[in-house]
């Protein structure tokens, strides 16, 4: 994560001071402790809210390893000189060739040191915590070891930046005594001159590492290092919480991958249900019919059972009365024939003679009696 991101993430702390340091190198060195200055690294620390990228931090990191400052005391102490070589003798050319000479040498003078120092020094917080379980301990100890060499280059470095000025001044008077005429190029204020300006950048960044010192140490007093864990702890269990809502719940492609995958099914089984609707109705219509018919005809058939009872009902009746009619013709015949035998023998004798004149009188009799 970038550091220009960062800012927008959350408000700037002294922490956000240092450098290029990742959030959990801060925390390695909230946990190593970080009391003393040797935990704090001698670079000049990156401000986050003037660099909105890396690459623009980077572009000032490498500006600020050639800055102007390197070359404004070579400029005061050559203008002059050089200035008066215009017009001059021979002696003159070797004097320009002297001072050209000494020029290099102050200007690798005051830029070698500062290569050194921004070579050596950590991108971020040295005073790290001690690796978990299972770190190989070779490896850790040339860690610790290049981290031990890095520190004292980076410190030797810096000390040798507030050594320049004398040093510079020291070769200056050195060089007097090889100049024809030294104090019409190089007196006493051309040298004060330029152990002033020399001295500028390193008085500035020493400014800038012990307003880092203190604000390190407010950091310790007024964000303790357990209510820092506590809070990132806490941040961190939102941020999973988060991303599993997130997981949890359908996106608009989701819901569109959905609705396309069940569109299609819901309308071929709408279809299918409406045909088995209409094949329902007309098979339930059918059945009705069929059954209206069949009651129209079972109400025929008893109709006709009904018709057909009654008449055997009356075809027995008649029978019944046929015979009960028969007998009692037999009967009466019968009686009637008893009845002549008062007649005496003679009408057993004439029997031919009597009998169809004892039938006809028994048929007028039964006529008269009907009629009766």
């Amino acid at each position: 994560m970038s550091r220009g991101n960062s800012k927008n993430s959350r408000p700037q702390r002294p922490q956000d001071l240092f450098e290029d340091d990742s959030d959990e190198d801060w925390e390695h060195h909230q946990r190593g402790g970080g009391g003393g200055g040797g935990g704090i690294p001698l670079q000049p620390p990156r401000d986050p809210s003037l660099y909105e990228t890396e690459e623009e931090w980077k572009l000032h990191h490498e500006a600020e390893k050639t800055d102007r400052l390197h070359h404004l005391p070579l400029i005061l102490v050559a203008l002059p000189p050089l200035g008066a070589i215009i017009h001059g003798r021979a002696e003159n050319w070797s004097d320009a060739l002297i001072l050209l000479l000494v020029c290099w040498y102050l200007y690798q003078l005051v830029k070698v040191p500062w290569d050194l120092y921004y070579a050596s020094h950590g991108r971020v917080v040295l005073h790290t915590a001690e690796p978990s379980e299972g770190y190989d301990p070779a490896l850790l100890a040339q860690r610790q070891h290049s981290i031990s060499v890095l520190r004292r280059v980076e410190l030797v470095s810096l000390a040798s930046t507030f050594v320049t000025p004398a040093a510079g001044s020291l070769l200056l008077h050195y060089v007097r005594n090889l100049l024809s005429d030294p104090d019409r190029y190089i007196n006493g204020f051309v040298i004060g001159l330029f152990i002033m300006a020399t001295a500028v950048k390193p008085l500035l960044h020493f400014s800038k590492l012990v307003k880092n010192y203190s604000l390190f140490h407010q950091e310790q007093v007024w964000y303790p290092n357990s209510e820092v864990h506590y809070l990132r702890g806490r941040v961190d269990k939102l941020e999973s919480e988060l991303k599993q809502l997130s997981r949890a719940f359908a996106t608009k492609d989701d819901v569109r991958t959905l609705r396309d995958g069940v569109d299609i099914p819901l309308t071929q089984l709408s279809k299918a249900v409406r045909r088995f609707n209409r094949e329902g109705d007309l098979l339930r219509l059918s059945s009705e019919d069929r059954f209206n018919l069949l009651e129209t005809k079972l109400e025929r058939t008893e109709a006709e059972m009904l018709a057909t009872s009654a008449a055997l009902s009356s075809i027995r009746y008649e029978q019944e009365q046929a015979r009960s009619s028969t007998l009692a013709q037999l009967l009466r015949v019968l009686k009637y024939a008893l009845g002549h035998t008062r007649s005496g023998p003679f009408f057993w004798l004439l029997l031919p003679v009597t009998a169809p004149r004892a039938a006809i009188e028994y048929v007028a009799t039964s006529i008269e009696g009907g009629e009766g």
